[in-house]
């Protein structure tokens, strides 16, 4: 007696398994580019050179120690970036998504700059914790602003 085997099943499942393996594996590069990437060397040297902090990217700010630290690098930024450009929700093709993912990301990284430029300049008039909000939610809008632009402005270029 022969089995019929319902292929019904296998392809409910392969939908879930996708994007167990697509979160996984984001994950899993992001956190190997993290740390093989050091994206915040470069950025210490500067502020350390323009006198902010020490060579160990430290400073004390309002009885406050910060520090700069691979989260400071933009690297998040950048991932989210990615993410959003490489969805399906942008009309791009995939040569347009990797010149719009690679331009955009160094706007992402000098802005970055910029921000932490600014927050290490006026701390101490308008608070850490205000500042370090305030910054997330210009780097959120600058990443935004990057996708529409190249979303529905430049998807011919």
């Amino acid at each position: 007696m022969a089995y019929k085997v319902n292929n019904e099943g296998d392809k409910r499942l392969l939908p879930v398994l996708w994007l167990i393996l697509s979160l996984f594996g984001s994950l899993l590069v992001f956190y190997l580019l993290q740390s093989f990437v050091a994206l915040e060397w470069p950025i210490i040297q500067l502020f350390v050179y323009l006198g902010f902090v020490d060579v160990f990217g430290k400073t004390i700010i309002l009885g406050t120690t910060v520090i700069i630290g691979s989260q400071c690098s933009g690297f998040f930024s950048i991932f989210v970036y990615l993410a959003i450009i490489f969805s399906p929700i942008t009309k791009l093709t995939w040569k347009q998504k990797i010149k719009a993912f690679l331009i955009g990301s160094g706007i992402l990284y000098v802005a970055n700059i910029f921000r932490l430029f600014i927050f290490f300049d006026f701390a101490k008039y308008f608070g850490i914790e205000f500042l370090h909000i305030l910054g997330w939610f210009l780097m959120s809008a600058i990443i935004f602003a990057l996708w529409y632009y190249y979303n529905f402005f430049k998807n011919k270029f």
